[in-house]
Protein backbone atom coordinates (compact mmCIF):
# COMPACT_ATOMS: atom_id res chain seq x y z
CA UNK A 1 0.00 0.00 0.00
CA UNK A 2 1.70 3.19 -0.61
CA UNK A 3 1.41 6.47 1.33
CA UNK A 4 0.33 9.50 -0.33
CA UNK A 5 0.71 13.03 1.44
CA UNK A 6 -1.75 15.57 1.28
CA UNK A 7 -1.22 18.95 -0.60
CA UNK A 8 1.12 20.80 1.13
CA UNK A 9 2.37 18.30 3.14
CA UNK A 10 5.55 18.55 5.35
CA UNK A 11 7.96 16.45 3.97
CA UNK A 12 11.17 15.53 6.07
CA UNK A 13 14.80 14.86 5.23
CA UNK A 14 14.98 11.19 4.74
CA UNK A 15 18.39 10.71 6.13
CA UNK A 16 18.26 12.04 9.58
CA UNK A 17 14.20 11.97 10.09
CA UNK A 18 14.59 15.78 10.88
CA UNK A 19 11.75 18.77 9.75
CA UNK A 20 12.98 21.15 6.84
CA UNK A 21 13.24 24.01 8.71
CA UNK A 22 13.89 27.73 7.85
CA UNK A 23 16.36 29.28 10.20
CA UNK A 24 16.07 32.89 10.16
CA UNK A 25 15.25 35.53 7.04
CA UNK A 26 15.90 39.39 6.94
CA UNK A 27 14.86 41.64 3.97
CA UNK A 28 17.92 42.67 1.68
CA UNK A 29 18.13 46.38 -0.13
CA UNK A 30 18.27 46.14 -4.46
CA UNK A 31 21.01 48.30 -5.84
CA UNK A 32 21.67 49.10 -9.80
CA UNK A 33 25.00 49.16 -10.06
CA UNK A 34 26.42 50.98 -13.34
CA UNK A 35 30.18 49.05 -13.91
CA UNK A 36 32.94 48.57 -16.60
CA UNK A 37 33.83 45.10 -16.80
CA UNK A 38 37.22 43.61 -17.16
CA UNK A 39 36.65 43.67 -21.14
CA UNK A 40 35.79 46.91 -21.34
CA UNK A 41 32.30 46.88 -21.73
CA UNK A 42 29.56 48.72 -19.80
CA UNK A 43 27.24 46.69 -17.48
CA UNK A 44 23.85 47.45 -15.12
CA UNK A 45 23.38 44.77 -13.00
CA UNK A 46 21.18 44.25 -9.82
CA UNK A 47 22.86 43.76 -6.68
CA UNK A 48 21.96 42.97 -2.79
CA UNK A 49 23.98 43.37 -0.30
CA UNK A 50 24.56 40.98 2.66
CA UNK A 51 23.76 43.00 5.69
CA UNK A 52 26.53 43.95 8.09
CA UNK A 53 29.12 42.58 5.13
CA UNK A 54 30.83 43.61 1.96
CA UNK A 55 29.80 40.59 0.30
CA UNK A 56 27.24 41.44 -2.67
CA UNK A 57 24.75 39.05 -4.68
CA UNK A 58 24.44 39.80 -8.13
CA UNK A 59 21.66 39.10 -10.56
CA UNK A 60 23.28 37.90 -14.11
CA UNK A 61 21.30 37.67 -16.95
CA UNK A 62 22.19 33.71 -18.59
CA UNK A 63 21.05 31.81 -21.54
CA UNK A 64 17.41 32.11 -23.05
CA UNK A 65 16.72 34.88 -21.15
CA UNK A 66 17.11 32.86 -17.32
CA UNK A 67 18.44 35.29 -14.73
CA UNK A 68 20.56 33.76 -12.12
CA UNK A 69 21.98 34.99 -9.04
CA UNK A 70 25.83 34.63 -8.15
CA UNK A 71 28.04 36.01 -5.32
CA UNK A 72 29.59 38.93 -6.26
CA UNK A 73 33.81 39.00 -7.53
CA UNK A 74 35.97 40.24 -4.91
CA UNK A 75 37.11 43.59 -7.20
CA UNK A 76 33.40 43.90 -7.39
CA UNK A 77 32.25 43.64 -3.55
CA UNK A 78 35.45 45.73 -2.62
CA UNK A 79 34.29 48.46 -5.20
CA UNK A 80 30.61 48.65 -4.64
CA UNK A 81 31.04 48.49 -0.81
CA UNK A 82 33.60 51.87 -1.01
CA UNK A 83 31.38 53.51 -3.44
CA UNK A 84 27.93 52.42 -0.91
CA UNK A 85 30.21 53.80 2.24
CA UNK A 86 31.53 56.67 0.43
CA UNK A 87 27.36 58.17 -0.68
CA UNK A 88 26.36 57.18 3.00
CA UNK A 89 29.10 59.55 4.25
CA UNK A 90 28.48 62.46 2.37
CA UNK A 91 24.69 62.81 2.91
Amino acid sequence: MSSTQPVGSYKFNQQTGTPRTIKKATGLEPYLVSFTDGEGRDQVRIAFRVPESDYFFVVQEKIQGNFVVTRGNNWFNTALAKELDKAVESV
